[in-house]
């Protein structure tokens, strides 16, 4: 923000992240990596030989196996995530990509060689090859400005891309402007609504006040 006057932020959405995750793919990965083989076997093991069947109105289909998730809940679950995503880099190192388990937001400033929609692209790309899919309606776009900015136009959005002033991002709430209204205003709602609910319960244990 020192030298641009916006720098974009793009929160990209993948469709039921975890349950995606192809184990073919993650087992490639996780074979390039330099931990001990006999680690390496045992999360293969964990994550083969799992089948499921579907239930409905007193009958039940044929058992098939899973091929895909990484088994939500798990331990091992997230850290798998992780080893699956460890590839997914930008074209520009000018750009950055945070990654927190299935939350991936890209950031591009103004004056970028490499623009949003280009790296957009290229995360796309890799998505298609590892068999992840973005969910476009979820994703939005965000773009930090200067607070006392003067005759601002902000940049022409992605398309089928909203974009938005205020979104809550690792439970916090985060304007453009770098204003702390939101997330103040939505700390005070909770605080209000749980200090409420202790006050009607000792309310209704006093009775009606003569």
């Amino acid at each position: 923000m020192e030298a641009c006057t916006y720098v974009r932020c793009l929160l990209i959405d993948y469709t039921k992240a975890f349950d995606m995750i192809n184990h073919s793919i993650l087992f490639r990965k996780i074979r390039s990596l330099s931990i001990p083989s006999e680690i390496q076997l045992w999360m293969f093991h964990f994550f083969t030989g799992r089948r499921q069947a579907v239930v409905s109105v007193g009958q039940q289909s044929q058992w098939l196996p899973i091929t895909r998730s990484i088994v939500q809940g798990s331990g091992i679950g997230p850290a798998a995530y992780v080893v699956y995503s460890a590839d997914l880099k930008l074209l520009s190192d000018y750009n950055s990509l945070l990654k927190y388990a299935d939350d991936t937001t890209l950031l591009v400033p103004q004056y970028s060689s490499v623009t949003l929609e280009e790296e957009f692209q290229h995360v796309q790309r890799w998505s298609d090859i590892n068999k992840l899919q973005i969910n476009m309606s979820k994703t939005k776009e965000l773009v930090f400005r200067r607070p006392s900015a003067r005759h601002f136009t902000a940049p022409q959005p992605l398309p089928f891309v909203e974009q938005i002033t205020v979104t809550k991002l690792l439970g916090i709430y985060i304007s453009a402007t770098f204003s702390v209204y939101a997330h103040v205003e939505h700390i005070l709602s909770v605080a209000n609504q749980r200090l409420y609910l202790p006050g009607t319960h000792a309310a209704q244990e006093s009775g009606p006040v003569a």
